[in-house]
């Protein structure tokens, strides 16, 4: 099991593990410090960067992949909190910002670091995500209202860019582990025992992969188990799917619009950008079969695919923009 940064629950094929210092203790400082960043020895995840955007000052979070949104006190607050007292930090920022302004900012960003684990400046050494049962029930009991399960590492593509590809040290790659019906009935399980006083919209059990479709009868058995249990469907129970669409047969296409699915489709655009990079196993191409699956489902379910179905399109450098506008625009991918 491992936490997502939503407030949801991730349960991978097999357990996985943590190596290194333990996950608070790097939080809190057991860990390299961010005037390590730049030397030569330094590993693992970035501590924190600041940045800014049209719409506001932003820090993003490294070891709790979190961002966060600052006021502009807090974020030039965050530049000088390791590296200067507090004292240090009002005479920096005297000519910039308000002395109350700076202590309340000082104030809150010492907070998130003492209290909550943020912005601590610390490398994490190495990070493969951690089991803890403790942790993933008080993320529940928090009202987490979504769970995403793993079925598979294995897939029936093979994208030139993907990061199960083997081209990224970081990450797995593809592999015949695949998510058993106890495992998954477990999940089912831990989120139909969160806090009763969750009051969110919606409950919803996401399946991710390699390709989820590869193990449609365990998500047939996920989805009418997850139906049974009054604690779900207390609120609206759905269901969402990453895919690459290319097994959407006519079976799994009434099964999934008929049970509150999301479908989200993995295609580049038309077939010379798509099969630059999404292939088969094999090599071939798989343009033709992904357009010929995304028609079928909006002939056999056509509120469905307007309203249930959307397109993630991974923009590949030289891609031509025009060319993939144009695509976008035929009928089938409009609500």
């Amino acid at each position: 099991l491992r936490l997502v940064p939503m407030g949801g629950l991730t349960v991978a094929c097999h357990p996985v593990s943590w190596h290194g210092p333990s996950p608070r203790a790097a939080m809190r400082g057991h860990a390299r410090r961010q005037s390590d960043v730049n030397s030569p020895d330094a590993v693992g995840v970035m501590p924190f960067v600041r940045y800014r955007t049209p719409d506001g000052w932003y820090a993003y979070d490294g070891p709790t992949n979190r961002i966060l949104r600052l006021t502009p006190a807090q974020f030039d607050v965050v530049g000088l909190y390791h590296s200067h007292s507090k004292d240090g930090v009002n005479a920096a920022l005297s000519s910039r910002h308000a002395v109350q302004e700076v202590d309340g900012a000082y104030e809150d960003i010492d907070g998130l670091v003492r209290e909550r684990g943020v912005l601590t400046g610390h490398h994490l050494q190495r990070w493969e995500s951690y089991s803890s049962v403790d942790c993933v029930k008080a993320e529940l009991a928090a009202g987490t209202g979504m769970a995403t399960l793993e079925l598979t590492q294995n897939c029936n593509m093979r994208c030139a860019y993907c990061t199960y590809s083997g081209g990224y040290t970081s990450h797995r790659t593809h592999s015949g582990a695949s998510m058993q019906w106890s495992t998954a009935k477990a999940a089912v399980d831990l989120l139909a025992e969160r806090d009763t006083s969750f009051t969110g919209p919606f409950v919803s059990i996401g399946f991710y992969g390699g390709e989820p479709l590869l193990r449609f009868g365990l998500i047939r058995q996920v989805v009418e188990y997850a139906k049974a249990q009054p604690a779900l469907t207390a609120h609206n129970l759905c269901f969402s799917m990453t895919t690459n669409a290319t097994l959407l047969n006519d079976e799994a296409i009434r099964y999934l619009a008929g049970n509150n699915t999301t479908l989200l489709v993995s295609l580049d655009g038309p077939r010379a950008i798509h099969d630059g990079n999404r292939v088969f196993a094999d090599g071939s191409p798989t343009f033709d079969v992904v357009m010929r699956n995304v028609r079928r489902v909006a002939e056999l379910a056509p509120e469905f695919s307007r309203q249930r179905v959307s397109f993630s399109v991974t923009v590949a450098p030289d891609v031509d923009l025009f060319l993939l506008r144009d695509f976008l625009e035929d009928d089938v991918f409009q609500p």
